[in-house]
């Protein structure tokens, strides 16, 4: 079974921000699905299912706070016994460019609070995970207000174009396709 998991922080006032750019892959992939997130269990919400080829998965979305994210996905890749492995963290990056993804299949947190609280989580940094570029402030506003801040207009078809990107990622992760042949396919 593989996990999928979108990062973001939950309250209404930061949908379509910058930090939640996870959560939209997610919304966006459930969208295309024809699926939603049934299940609140662990601090977070989640779906359990079955793609047409028989494998299973459970997409989902924590909601701690960003910086708290570990607190759901462990316990929930336990209680279902995912090896990480199988684990595929979504999450924004401050250090790519806005419409550019990199893919990797571990390393440390570059700084993302929540995928550091997964990595502590799970002592290990062999954590599979997509980045997606959100860009830095041009004039080095306060970083907090930047990554809660919303996309700029001449932004969004970049960003439209890496979350469709991201969504055939996961369709690809779903139905076992290598990590290597993933990473060599779609990184920017």
């Amino acid at each position: 079974m593989k996990l999928i998991v979108g990062l973001g922080n939950f309250p209404e006032a930061y949908k379509n921000t910058r930090h939640n750019v996870g959560f939209m892959c997610v919304d966006h992939w459930l969208n295309k699905n024809r699926l939603s997130l049934i299940t609140n269990k662990f601090n977070g919400w989640f779906t359990k299912s079955t793609n047409d080829d028989g494998n299973e998965f459970i997409i989902a979305k924590p909601y701690t706070y960003m910086n708290l994210s570990g607190q759901f996905v462990f316990p929930l890749a336990n209680f279902f016994k995912i090896p990480v492995d199988d684990i595929l963290i979504i999450c924004d990056d401050v250090d790519i460019d806005v419409g550019k993804i990199h893919i990797k299949p571990k390393g440390g947190a570059n700084g993302q609070k929540g995928l550091k609280n997964i990595i502590d989580q799970f002592a290990t940094e062999n954590i599979k995970r997509i980045r997606i570029g959100i860009g830095r402030p041009i004039n080095k506003q306060d970083m907090v207000n930047y990554v809660i801040g919303k996309f700029h207009e001449e932004e969004i078809d970049k960003l439209s174009a890496s979350i469709n990107k991201v969504c055939t990622i996961i369709d690809d992760f779903i139905k076992g396709v290598t990590f290597d042949k993933i990473m060599s396919k779609y990184n920017d």
